[in-house]
């Protein structure tokens, strides 16, 4: 929840050249895009529903491209710097290092 994007903020804003916002903002857009559903319901009760792009995709209201072609060099790129990002933080941030292995 928003205990858990503060941490995140708190984490990257010790790298070099990023800029986070400020903690007692966090709560507030963290509630903003997770639950924009909750206030997307509110304002449906008095609007027409929201035409859904891809009907299997539960309740997302957000719109855009459902598919992401990424070519083999931009695959390859990704996958080189994920493997860069474990090696140099992996040792020492074990949490990190799980979800960037997966």
């Amino acid at each position: 929840g928003a205990e858990k994007a503060i941490r995140m903020t708190r984490f990257l804003g010790q790298m070099e050249g990023v800029t986070p916002i400020d903690i007692e903002s966090v709560p507030c857009v963290w509630k903003s895009v997770v639950k924009y559903k909750d206030s997307l319901k509110a304002s449906n009760n008095s609007q027409q529903q929201r035409r859904r792009l891809d009907p299997l995709h539960h309740d997302s209201q957000r719109s855009g491209p459902t598919e992401r072609p990424y070519t083999p060099e931009l695959l390859s790129s990704m996958s080189d710097m994920l493997i860069n990002l474990i090696s140099k933080w992996g040792d020492r941030h074990l949490r990190l290092r799980k979800m960037l292995e997966g």
